[in-house]
């Protein structure tokens, strides 16, 4: 009986003591450890996907929309879940028109997932919302539409398939204003699929209203378009800015491309005005002409002698493509003497002529904040790359790289009279309701390049080039041109030297000249049939100067500004 006892008594103590570990155990989960299984519970029936907010719109100035979000639609599928593929392609092809040979390649692999189309436009994926087929998951989306196609292509630029920017304000726009990243929560059923039971807010991220006007970008492109149809180059531009605040107005490329296509090449991205560089020419000049003046190394009425046509100097020799005798400095611009400047550029040095260069933003960025922009090419006047005929050939345009962004920058300081402004693409952020400007531009200056006084006898020399010297066809009957051509060598790349059939034909002016409103910049890359600029970019300066004017009212000035009441 004892011994009985004795048993019930050690059975019971280690029930007990069993219980007891048990509920210990269970305090220990419950109590010390919930917060880490609770972790592991909710990594295992939850799921965090983190995503990009949908881009905002971008306008133009006067708010017409050049990108957007449009609906889309994505179709993958499951290989492993499909039965019959070859039947599976037959009817996913009847109802979307990708072909059934596509659709079978992607899904005839052992795989739990494939892509067969990313983001179809939403009037082409009706029908495919109807299919009931097994294998086959059909994702909403949205996709980037641009409705104005071509017209701004490469300054929009694209975006990538997952929406990510690639080039133009989209790729600026990642950076500029895209706000916290969205979180979506799922929950998972025991087969692990996914049910999305919350999303964080913001979705939306801001608008962007560029300084472009459509309509004045719709007048670069036309007039472009016929000198391109003409002349055949192997690329063109035009520019158009405001010189009295450094807005850029108007941006048109060619070739350019569809962006709505989906299928660009990194060429096709390229914004040549800004992301490319070349030897300016007779262009150039302007800068020499500025150093001369605020240097008093020239009076405008100087007599400088060019040698007939042709000028030896070292082992270089300069020719005109005119055979001038004396010339006063003013003529010089009108008649665009390379052996008159190159006078000037040996008088400067190569000190002074480097400064002024650098004074006008040659050989740096601008400020325009547009990815991919060049700085140019301007070397260190005591560097190896000098020589010491440097001074001669780059004050009239030769062994100097400029953008045409910072040409027409030049310009539009000479233009309001001798202030260099940041150029300007963005004119102002918004929320994306458009009820907030979340910040708003406001010109920046660089600096004052030259006083007003030197700019008046800048535009009286380039006034002089648009009346009777190489820039007649850029005149705009009722107003006043200030610009100057620039027919530019090209180097070649076989042999090194300059070519004598590869040309830079340009323009760049501004007017009217009483109250500078638009600074407009052609430039032709290898015309053919013909290269000289004063009949190939100057009509082109000439129709969109025209058309401009017409569009913006500019009215005629009933006074002229008097050039002719200058002191030298």
């Amino acid at each position: 009986m004892k011994t009985t006892n004795k048993r019930v008594l050690a059975v019971f103590s280690m029930v007990i003591l069993a219980y007891s570990g048990l509920i210990f155990r269970l305090g220990y989960l419950q109590i010390w450890n919930h917060q880490k299984l609770a972790s592991m519970v909710e990594e295992q029936v939850t799921k965090n996907k983190v995503k990009d907010p949908l881009r905002g719109v971008i306008y133009d100035r006067n708010k017409h929309v050049l990108a957007m979000n449009v609906k889309s639609v994505s179709i993958s599928a499951s290989p492993n879940s499909i039965e019959d593929k070859a039947k599976f392609a037959r009817e996913l092809s009847c109802a979307s028109g990708i072909s059934a040979s596509e659709i079978y390649k992607k899904i005839n692999k052992d795989a739990n997932f494939v892509w067969i189309r990313r983001k179809m436009p939403f009037e082409e994926s009706r029908h495919i919302e109807d299919l009931s087929i097994e294998g086959l998951v059909v994702q909403k989306e949205t996709r980037r539409y641009y409705p104005y196609k071509n017209l701004v292509s490469q300054l929009v630029g694209v975006v990538g398939i997952d929406g990510q920017g690639l080039s133009g304000i989209e790729y600026l726009y990642d950076s500029l204003v895209k706000q916290k990243k969205v979180v979506e929560v799922f929950n998972r059923d025991g087969l692990r699929q996914e049910l999305r039971v919350s999303t964080s807010k913001n979705l939306n991220s801001p608008n962007i209203v560029l300084t472009i006007d459509s309509t004045l970008q719709y007048i670069a492109n036309k007039e472009l378009g016929e000198a391109v149809e003409k002349y055949r180059p192997l690329n063109a531009y035009v520019i158009i800015q405001n010189p009295k605040n450094g807005e850029i107005l108007a941006v048109s490329n060619y070739p350019n491309f569809d962006p709505n296509a989906g299928k660009f090449t990194p060429d096709d991205l390229l914004i040549t005005a800004i992301q490319k560089v070349y030897e300016p020419g007779s262009t150039f000049k302007v800068v020499t002409a500025a150093a001369a003046l605020a240097e008093n190394k020239y009076n405008m009425n100087d007599i400088i002698f060019c040698e007939n046509g042709s000028f030896k100097f070292q082992d270089i020799e300069i020719n005109d493509h005119e055979k001038y005798g004396s010339l006063t400095f003013e003529g010089l611009m009108a008649y665009s003497s390379n052996i008159g400047f190159a006078k000037i550029g040996k008088e400067l040095g190569r000190e002074k002529l480097y400064y002024w260069m650098r004074q006008f933003g040659f050989g740096n960025y601008t400020g325009s904040s547009i990815p991919g922009e060049q700085k140019g090419l301007v070397n260190n006047p005591f560097g190896r790359n000098w020589s010491i005929v440097s001074a001669l050939t780059i004050s009239y345009g030769q062994g100097v790289a400029v953008t045409g962004l910072q040409l027409i920058n030049a310009y539009s300081a000479i233009a309001n009279g001798g202030v260099l402004y940041e150029p300007q693409f963005i004119k102002s952020v918004t929320n994306s309701n458009d009820t907030e400007v979340i910040w708003s531009s406001k010109p920046m200056v660089i600096r004052r390049v030259l006083p007003d006084e030197i700019t008046v006898k800048l535009k009286r020399m380039l006034k002089d080039v648009v009346d009777y010297g190489t820039g007649k066809l850029a005149s705009v009957d009722g107003y006043t041109v200030c610009g100057k051509t620039g027919t530019a060598q090209k180097i070649d790349p076989k042999t090194k030297k300059y070519s004598s059939s590869k040309y830079v034909a340009s323009f760049c002016g501004f007017l009217p000249a009483e109250d500078p409103q638009l600074t407009i910049l052609v430039v032709l890359d290898e015309p053919k049939s013909n290269y000289w600029a004063s009949d190939v970019a100057c009509p082109v300066f000439a129709r969109v100067a025209k058309e401009s004017i017409n569009y913006l009212n500019i009215p005629k000035k009933q006074v002229r500004y008097d050039f002719t009441k200058l002191t030298y």
